[in-house]
């Protein structure tokens, strides 16, 4: 399944979050990982640079954000099924 977006779309969401909220990336994995944030730290890297979460993690990520948008999805067009 491709999971990134054409435009980066979630990366662009997700740093404008961070930065509506004051998180670095630091700051955000730990509030969304607590018991291993350098794996969540990993992981918004990942997301940054384009690659889309699944719904589920969009939905942790937001609760750490504090916000209840998930963001902009990925093209339907481009998963598999």
């Amino acid at each position: 399944m491709d999971t990134t977006t054409s435009n980066g779309a979630y990366a662009t969401w997700l740093r404008a979050r961070m930065d509506e909220g004051g998180f670095t990336q630091r700051s955000l994995a730990r509030a969304w990982n607590e018991d291993d944030p350098e794996t969540a730290r990993r992981a918004i890297r990942r997301y940054l640079k384009g690659m889309v979460p699944i719904e589920r993690t969009r939905r942790e990520l937001a609760g750490a954000l504090g916000v209840t948008d998930t963001g902009p999805a990925p093209d339907p067009d481009k998963e598999e099924d």
